[in-house]
């Protein structure tokens, strides 16, 4: 879905690990501590997550920062607006 009549700033790494933009966040997210950098939850960013969870060993990320995403996909679940084709899930 895009919003071409609507104008706004990119978002950034560092926009998104400085919150720049405090309308935007209400708290700290999972992703803050990882490496990759911004996440958007695509098709293709689902083999991100998981590799992270069931790649190689180099790749893996703790079991509490799986913990932490999990947790924050199912709280977000009650928001999301019906237009999605599917609620978040945990991992």
């Amino acid at each position: 879905m895009t919003y071409p009549e609507i104008h706004a700033n990119s978002r950034t790494d560092i926009s998104f690990k400085n919150k720049l933009d405090e309308e935007l966040y209400t708290g700290d997210s999972p992703f803050i501590d990882t490496q990759s950098g911004m996440i958007s939850l695509s098709w293709c960013n689902q083999n991100i997550l998981i590799t992270w969870i069931r790649g190689p060993l180099c790749n893996r990320v703790g079991q509490h920062v799986i913990e932490s995403i999990s947790d924050a996909l199912v709280a977000l679940k009650g928001n999301v607006p019906c237009e999605f084709a599917r609620k978040p899930n945990s991992l």
